[in-house]
């Protein structure tokens, strides 16, 4: 009988990086792809978050404050909204507060 699937040994690194060198070379965009190495952290800590046993703990678990980084930073480069942007930082408290907040 086969086993589930080991996310942790999927190869996700690498992918972003084939990723990376594609949309480089072959489109010539270099620049706000390399966000796409910020997706690296997300990726396992959403593994991580499939082995946690209830809602808070994998809320706690969810990478939200990276998810807000990335989003800053994709708002900013291309959009050039850097001003109103940086207030997602300031969800990232309330965001914990309210998991926090929620019975288990």
């Amino acid at each position: 009988m086969r086993g589930k699937f080991n996310w942790y040994v999927f190869p996700y690194p690498v992918l972003a990086l084939g990723f990376y060198l594609a949309f480089g070379f072959l489109l010539n965009i270099w620049h706000p792809t390399w966000l796409i190495f910020l997706t690296i952290p997300v990726f396992y800590t959403i593994v991580a978050m499939t082995n946690a046993k209830n809602f808070r703990t994998k809320a706690n678990i969810f990478p939200y404050p990276v998810l807000c980084l990335i989003l800053y930073l994709a708002l900013g480069f291309d959009y050039s909204l850097w001003h109103p942007a940086w207030l997602l930082f300031l969800t990232v408290p309330v965001y914990y507060m309210i998991v926090n907040a929620v019975k288990q």
